[in-house]
């Protein structure tokens, strides 16, 4: 191999800035506003030109590799997300049900579900698995790109994730398996009385975890309706010592919005956006926070690190502290002071949100095991959706069509998403666990806490996950399964 033709410095700013331009476009076409799609697809070549360049001289450092591999995956594979989103915009729609004059369709679909009746989201839910075979050949063409790449490379997706990841295919199966089944029973009995409160009727296999999410805490919304979720995560982060000034964000509703809330990290650390569509009052709060606890850790790395350990985060890594700081808003403690709820509003936050920690570790459990056989074993599109009805009985207790996994907003979109939320949440309570040691309960008072997160965040990618955790799922699991 020959080197590079400048120093790799350079050839670093170089890509940053092709990063800071897909960044700034991808922010545009989620946040439902116009965007230049050739433009997109111009960078998104060039970039990936750019990143094999490094990839004809060298393989080292090593976690420059995986990014540049990571790298010429993703822009290869942006005109066919693409003509995804635009596919799930325009043919994943109901025919005859509405939302506020539109017609249903996938990114709205959540909005409806929280206020629609039984009847109406069972026809929705079937008609939009109905309709997966419009989207099938584009995202199995996704995954079949992002393979040739990483074979070209002499690796594989799961094998690049399970590096970042710093877990191995046995410990990370054995995690999702024992979170899975610890929450398997608890969960059910759960299930069955949220939905006699909520629905009046024992749970279908078309309330899914979207639908309970957006209409669980609608006792609640009068109390949470009174606070601005793009201005409440801004006051904590600054009474943690945070500058917000480089944090962005949105909550507009609009037609062509990504429906799950998001965080960009357009140039890290000063570029951080945050996305938020309306679904419910105490949700887009929970979202917020969530978004919010990303563009904390965006802001946070060392600026003078190089451009792949700054940009290098894995997802597990990156989930922490937005699960982190989403915890806030079940703490009892900060919702009496911050929010001024009673002691009856209370328990009603923690119960419904004990309910929904619940229902996320039996949901991804079935995403994280299909997802992880998908890359494993390469299952084919019928194997995946078969092993993910079989998983979702398992774990969730019902039988659907297997196909509903590629109406998912990460279960398509990425190589494997889905366990780092798993393995976030478990680092996640056990950082608190860690500063409730140190700093007492309300922590999130101390402007000590600011200091030790950013003490913490700012290595990057050199993170020392060891300063607090072990992936102990006791400190997590404990609060869900004893309340």
């Amino acid at each position: 191999m020959q080197g590079l033709p400048y120093p790799l410095s350079s050839w670093a700013i170089v890509d940053e800035s092709f990063s800071i331009l897909s960044g700034h476009e991808n922010w545009k076409m989620y946040n439902g506003l116009e965007f230049d799609e050739e433009f997109m697809k111009n960078i998104a070549e060039q970039k990936a030109r750019h990143a094999e360049l490094f990839l004809s001289t060298s393989r080292r450092p090593r976690r420059l590799f995986i990014k540049c591999v990571t790298d010429v995956s993703e822009s290869k594979k942006t005109p066919l997300s693409l003509e995804l989103d635009k596919a799930r915009a325009e043919k994943i729609v109901s025919r005859t049900k509405r939302f506020h004059g539109r017609r249903v369709n996938w990114k709205n679909w959540r909005q409806f579900s929280a206020v629609a009746d039984a009847d109406s989201r069972k026809q929705v839910y079937d008609e939009l698995v109905k309709k997966t075979p419009v989207i099938r050949p584009l995202i199995r063409a996704m995954f079949e790109k992002s393979w040739s790449v990483h074979r070209k490379y002499g690796t594989t997706p799961l094998r690049s994730y399970l590096e970042s990841e710093r877990i191995t295919l046995a410990d990370l199966k054995e995690l999702v398996q024992k979170l899975g089944a610890a929450v398997r029973k608890p969960f059910r009995e759960a299930l069955q009385d949220f939905a006699m409160q909520i629905k009046r009727a024992p749970a279908e296999y078309y309330d899914d975890f979207y639908y309970f999410r957006g209409r669980i805490f609608r006792p609640l919304d009068k109390i949470f309706s009174k606070f601005d979720p793009a201005e409440m995560p801004v006051r904590q982060l600054k009474r943690l010592g945070f500058d917000t000034r480089r944090i962005h964000v949105d909550v507009e509703d609009r037609p062509k919005k990504t429906p799950s809330a998001v965080a960009f990290f357009v140039q890290i650390p000063n570029d951080a956006r945050v996305l938020v569509k309306p679904i419910s009052p105490y949700t887009d709060m929970e979202a917020a926070y969530h978004e919010f606890g990303h563009a904390m850790h965006c802001i946070s790395v060392d600026p003078n690190l190089s451009l792949w350990d700054r940009e290098s985060l894995s997802h597990g890594v990156a989930e922490i502290f937005s699960t982190f700081l989403e915890s806030l808003v079940e703490d009892p403690r900060y919702l009496r002071k911050k929010f001024g709820l009673s002691d009856d509003q209370i328990r009603e936050v923690t119960e419904r949100r004990r309910f929904m920690e619940l229902f996320f570790v039996a949901f991804y459990a079935a995403n994280s095991l299909m997802k992880i056989s998908f890359q494993e074993k390469k299952l084919t599109m019928d194997q995946a959706s078969e092993l993910y009805a079989k998983l979702y009985k398992e774990y969730v207790g019902f039988e659907i069509p297997g196909e509903y996994w590629q109406l998912h907003h990460v279960m398509p979109d990425y190589d494997l998403y889905s366990p780092s939320y798993l393995i976030a949440a478990v680092r996640k309570s056990e950082l608190i666990k860690r500063l409730q040691s140190r700093l007492g309960e309300e922590w999130w008072d101390s402007p000590k806490t600011g200091d030790y997160l950013r003490k913490i965040m700012r290595p990057g990618a050199n993170i020392d996950l060891d300063e607090f955790s072990r992936l102990d799922t006791g400190p997590f699991l404990k609060p869900i399964l004893h309340p």
